[in-house]
């Protein structure tokens, strides 16, 4: 099977690379990648020719943009794997409606101007349809997955007497951040919990204003760092937190980051929601909880005390997400939804 990844990308973005680094894992799979620099000087002819002689075409996350401009050149059936609605992320999550009828425009080009729609989760499959009127049909799941390659456990033999939450993301409204400091204010009086907030973005100045206020010291801005730097700051948490946010997008979507704790075989707490729990159980491989600070400082010192066993439930994750939903199983996946599509037409 030849299969060409093209769109405005440099295909380095998580999602695109699990599924890219899978792909290059099995046998039979051919992959041409053929990036748009520019439309203006982007050679339809050729990319017509070559689409001609593949089976598929694959455009990567956030690039809806290019969606109905590939299907146009393309022979081969198009595949659009958007990760996100921008109507959902940028108008419902930050609560920008005037954007509305442009961002719902934008979806609704993209999603019927593909053959194949994939949704990253179930929850986000069914809101596809139901939103944007889609045959459920055309639009089927594929989880992120993790790329084992780059995150797998790493021993941490530093000597420390502090118990250490982590957390690492953009600072969006999805993520829920400031429950993350709500909780963090609740705890100030553990001397030995520091929280470590890795990221930067949106939201990043108000958090900072907001930590300098309540004067919470143990509240610890890393910044940004680069994606092969991740694994490495992760081994130094011994709890990991996924997201806490409120809105709609919060229940639809299962992170990067919680794949990447589990690789890791790290402790991981995240808000409860039908997503999450497509894959995972609580106080099985997971400690689910309300995004609400008391609840969440509340398990925060259950596992601090041991009383949630923790090192039980980091294993389980390890062993779930390694075998389940590595780099391999992911590609696999997406290869077994295009054969079953050539097999019908």
């Amino acid at each position: 099977m030849k299969i060409i990844f093209t769109g405005k990308s440099d295909f380095t973005y998580n999602r695109t690379s699990v599924l890219l680094n899978g792909l290059k894992k099995l046998n039979g799979i051919d992959i041409i990648e053929f990036p748009i620099k520019s439309r203006k000087n982007f050679d339809t002819q050729h990319f017509t020719a070559l689409s001609s002689e593949a089976d598929f075409v694959y455009i990567p996350p956030f690039r809806h943009r290019d969606v109905r401009f590939i299907h146009k050149y393309s022979k081969a059936p198009v595949v659009f794997d958007p990760l996100v609605s921008l109507y959902l992320s940028k108008v419902v999550d930050y609560g920008h409606w005037w954007k509305a009828p442009v961002k719902l425009w934008q979806d609704l080009l993209s999603f019927r101007h593909c053959e194949i729609l994939i949704a990253e989760t179930e929850e986000n499959r069914l809101y596809y349809a139901r939103k944007f009127k889609i045959p459920e049909s055309s639009i089927h799941c594929v989880y992120i997955g993790v790329d084992t390659d780059i995150f797998q456990p790493i021993k941490n033999e530093e000597d420390k007497n502090t118990f250490d939450i982590g957390f690492y993301g953009s600072f969006i409204p999805l993520q829920g951040i400031e429950k993350i400091i709500e909780t963090a204010n609740l705890l100030k009086d553990q001397d030995d919990i520091r929280f470590h907030l890795i990221g930067s973005g949106y939201g990043f100045e108000k958090i900072k204003k907001l930590v300098k206020q309540k004067k919470l010291h143990q509240v610890i801005f890393h910044g940004w760092i680069p994606h092969h730097q991740l694994p490495q700051a992760i081994s130094r948490f011994d709890l990991c937190l996924g997201i806490f946010g409120t809105s709609l997008k919060s229940n639809c979507v299962i992170p990067n980051k919680i794949f990447h704790y589990a690789a890791m075989k790290k402790c991981i707490m995240t808000k409860d929601s039908p997503a999450i729990r497509e894959i995972f159980t609580d106080r099985k491989d997971i400690i689910l909880c309300k995004a609400e600070a008391d609840d969440m400082a509340s398990k925060i010192l259950d596992v601090k005390k041991n009383s949630i066993d923790y090192q039980t439930i980091e294993n389980n994750a390890f062993q779930l997400i390694s075998r389940n939903y590595n780099e391999i199983s992911i590609a696999d996946r997406l290869v077994s939804i295009l054969r079953a599509y050539k097999e019908k037409i």
